[in-house]
Order: C-alpha cells, then sequence, then structure tokens
C-alpha cells in the first residue's frame, strides 16, 4: 500500500471524525517535580517506578508510595524492566573486575561478564546499558581487549556479540525494544571514521538507519527505542533526531542559540515526545513534541504550572516512561523525576486474538496527531508473508466474531495487506488538517491464520485521541 493510499483512507477517516462533535479536552492538572538523592538513570515503562545510584549503592524510588528500595552495591544503575523487577548496571565481580549487572529481587546482583575467551580492557570487562521490558534481555558494551563490541545477554545464551556489517573497528549496544527483538546503538569501520547509527533485528544482518544520498556512511547513533523496535532516537551530526519504521527520519530543532551537540536521549513509544539534553554539565535538557517543537525544560515545566525545582539541578536528561509523562535525570542537586499530564494520543485497548505461532499480534501506533505530521501504524508478531485487513472506525462496536472481538465499528475496511517475511506490517501517512479535539480513530488487524480454529487472528485494537 503506498503512503498516497494510507494517507487517503486516514482522511476519509479524519473527515467522518470531524463531522461527530468532539470529546471537549479535559484541562491539564499541575504536574509534580520531585528530587531523589542520587542521579536517576531510568523509568518503568508505565511511569510508576525510577532507578538510579547514591552513595549507599544502586535504589529503585516508587512514586506512588514516595519509598525506597536500596538494592546493594552498584556504580550506575541504568536501566529497569517494565514491572520493576530487575535492574541492570554496572558492578565490580568476584575478580574485582568492572562488569555489567543484572539485578534479581531474589538473587541479588550478578555479574553478567563478556565474551567467552576474552579479557577485558584494563579492570573493565562490560558495561550494561538497556534491558528489555520483561528483564530477560540485556544489551551492552563489551570488551575484546580494549576493542569495543555490542552485546546481547540473557540466561540462556550468556554474553553474546552482536555482529556490524563489516569487521568493525568497533560497536555498543545502547538500547533494546521493549519485546527484546531489535537492538539499536552504533559501529565504526576504521578509527578515523564516524559512528553509523545501527539497528539489529531478530535475524539479519543490522541495518545503517541513517544511510541516505546525503549521510552516506550513516553517520549517528542510536539511543532509545520503543516497545517495537518501530520508533527510535538518537543524535545525528550535533542533533537529536528521531526516526520511525515508515517515514523515516526527522531532525530535532536546537534551542535557540544552542551550537553545541544535543543528545535525544529517550522517546515515547508513538515518538510523539522525544526528551533529551547536551553532554554531562555542557547542556541544558530539553522537550521535543510534534505539537509544540523544542522546549528547554525549565520553559516546560513552568508552562506545566510545575515547580519546586532550581533550573541549575537541570543538567542531564536520560529516561522517560512508554507514554512520555514521566521523565528522570540529575544535576547538582542529585535526580529528580518529573510528573506531568500529557495529553492522551494512542491508547491500546487489548482484544487481540493469539496466532497460530504461538505468538499474539502486536499493533502499535505513534505520531502526535498534529496536521501535517506522519502517523503510523506498525504490526509485529504475526504469521509471515499473511494476507492482512485493517479495520478503521471513529467508535468501538466491540463485537465478538470468529472467536475473538471486532473493536472499531468498521467504517472503512482495507483488505489486500500482506505482512513481510518478518510477519511485520508498516503504513503511515500524514495526519490530515480540522480533526476536532478529543475524537478516537480506532484501529485494528484482521489477519488469515489457517491454523487457528476459524482461520484468523487478530491484533490488539488502538485508539488515537486527537489532543
Amino acid at each position: 500500500m503506498s503512503s498516497a493510499s494510507s494517507s487517503s483512507i486516514l482522511g476519509r477517516v479524519a473527515l467522518t471524525a470531524a463531522a461527530i462533535a468532539g470529546v471537549p479536552s479535559a484541562v491539564l492538572a499541575q504536574g509534580t517535580f520531585t528530587y531523589l538523592p542520587g542521579p536517576a538513570y531510568d523509568v518503568t515503562a508505565d511511569g510508576s517506578q525510577v532507578v538510579g545510584t547514591q552513595a549507599a549503592g544502586a535504589y529503585i524510588y516508587d512514586i506512588a508510595t514516595n519509598s525506597f528500595n536500596l538494592i546493594g552495591p552498584a556504580s550506575s544503575a541504568f536501566g529497569i524492566s517494565a514491572d520493576g523487577h530487575h535492574v541492570i548496571g554496572d558492578i565490580v565481580d568476584a575478580n574485582n573486575n568492572d562488569s555489567a549487572g543484572w539485578w534479581d529481587p531474589t538473587f541479588g546482583w550478578t555479574a553478567l561478564g563478556t565474551f567467552p575467551g576474552f579479557g577485558g580492557c584494563g579492570s573493565s570487562i562490560s558495561s550494561a546499558y538497556e534491558i528489555s521490558h520483561d528483564g530477560t534481555t540485556v544489551v551492552g558494551l563489551g570488551w575484546q581487549g580494549c576493542s569495543a563490541r555490542a552485546f546481547k545477554w540473557t540466561a540462556g545464551t550468556g554474553v553474546v556479540q552482536l555482529q556490524g556489517l563489516v569487521a568493525s573497528d568497533g560497536t555498543r549496544a545502547n538500547s533494546i525494544s521493549g519485546d527484546g527483538r531489535y537492538v539499536g546503538g552504533w559501529e565504526t569501520v576504521g578509527a578515523a571514521n564516524p559512528r553509523r547509527a545501527t539497528l539489529w533485528g531478530p535475524s539479519g544482518p543490522p541495518t545503517l538507519i541513517l544511510q541516505s544520498g546525503i549521510n552516506t556512511s550513516g553517520a549517528g547513533e542510536i539511543i532509545d527505542m520503543n516497545r517495537d523496535g518501530s520508533v527510535v532516537c538518537g543524535i545525528h551530526a550535533n542533533q537529536g533526531f528521531v526516526w520511525t519504521k515508515t517515514s523515516g527520519v526527522t531532525l530535532i530543532p536546537k534551542l535557540p542559540g544552542v551550537t553545541s551537540t544535543v543528545y535525544a536521549q529517550a522517546v515515547s513509544d508513538d515518538g510523539a515526545v522525544v526528551f533529551g539534553s547536551g553532554s554531562a554539565f555542557a547542556g541544558q535538557p530539553w522537550v521535543w513534541t510534534q505539537a509544540g517543537g523544542t522546549q528547554s525544560l525549565v520553559n516546560f515545566l513552568n508552562n506545566q504550572g510545575i515547580t519546586g525545582f532550581n533550573a541549575a539541578d537541570l543538567l542531564v536528561a536520560t529516561g522517560m516512561s512508554a507514554d512520555g509523562s514521566v521523565l528522570c535525570g540529575w544535576g547538582f542537586g542529585g535526580g529528580w523525576v518529573i510528573q506531568w499530564n500529557r495529553p492522551a494520543t494512542w491508547l491500546n485497548l487489548g482484544s487481540e486474538l493469539a496466532g497460530s505461532n504461538g505468538q499474539t499480534p502486536e499493533l502499535v501506533g505513534y505520531g502526535g496527531m498534529v496536521a501535517g505530521q506522519h502517523v503510523g501504524l506498525s504490526l509485529t508478531k504475526t504469521l509471515p508473508n499473511a494476507p492482512a485487513t485493517l479495520v478503521l472506525g471513529t467508535s468501538p462496536i466491540n463485537l465478538p466474531i470468529n472467536g475473538g472481538l471486532l473493536v472499531p465499528f468498521p467504517q472503512v475496511i482495507l483488505p489486500g495487506l500482506f505482512t513481510n517475511a518478518a510477519g511485520e506490517l508498516a503504513l503511515s501517512a500524514p495526519w490530515p488538517p480540522g480533526v476536532p479535539s478529543g475524537v478516537g480513530l480506532y484501529f485494528q488487524y484482521w489477519l488469515a491464520d489457517a491454523g487457528n480454529p476459524f482461520g484468523v487472528s487478530a491484533s490488539n485494537a488502538m485508539v488515537a485521541i486527537t489532543p
């Protein structure tokens, strides 16, 4: 399906929605700013817990109860699983080496080590950078001597090297999708060449997502990604960017007067909120939204009516919840966590029907529903080369059918689509103007699946609510 035809379909739905009386937008309540005792590095996907480090080691902070769980010695704690039950960071192992570590509430910290048969670079053998939502997969940097190598770890496989496109001078894995299928980072080829933004998939060689006729080397770096790898953010040419599978690269404008390097550090699942900063002590944090562009974090907090912070303490941005409503970082005053009431955009309504491959088709929507900006749908975890039908509507019907639940009222039915050899399907189109605030547009895929009793499987339903 072409971009033009998908635009036409979404446009027809939007015109239908425009004829419906919109639900009034909710007035945003004041958010909160909370200081933490040491640098904060990551937030659970649901925004309920924050992980960081203080003098006594790593901590998990529970926002709802305003309580801390001290989890033992670690020089850093960079990532936390979706349920808060696993943490990754750097620890000192039994041989006094600096190693990537994985924390479990029952067994405590485990040193992950490095690649079998290789030593480290001095006392450092590996560093952990990110963890999957279920807590079972860790990615980061391992050393072969003093050559940097990206790794992926599970309890079953141990530390496994992620190969670059060529015999690379170095690689590093900075991020992993929530489902553990995609890994993002960088590779270099030759010491004099720049880092190249590299995306490793479930199989096959990695992809240089920034490579183009202008950026022939693919220079850049992936720093964060969403739950299914369909949206990533990072740095290119000293500037932050956000990339989606369907619409490619969007460079994020710097704040006025900023000429130094800035990094896009964290992206929401829908790609509509990006959080970033300059290097440590060299640049102020910023927030970019599709609706509002780039703002300094100070101005953003002021605009949200959030108080109780010292602007000098806002130095480095580090992590964000999946919906973009909880942010964390650190500065001279220690760590901090911010909650703000982001207007709803994409909501997962569930009601999926598992496929005969033992997986549940997963639909993710992204984009901020701003006129002219791209929105997209990313379908994964389906049978390869499967016929697919997209059902769209401006209201739910929740009709039991073929062993599943049809969620959208079927105002538009788009058959004739197919998943690719990896069981994935991506569509995008510019969001049309004139859609009233508060209108919901409902999406769900139904797929042919001969192995199921009724011959079909279905994705979860998503609703896009216009801000």
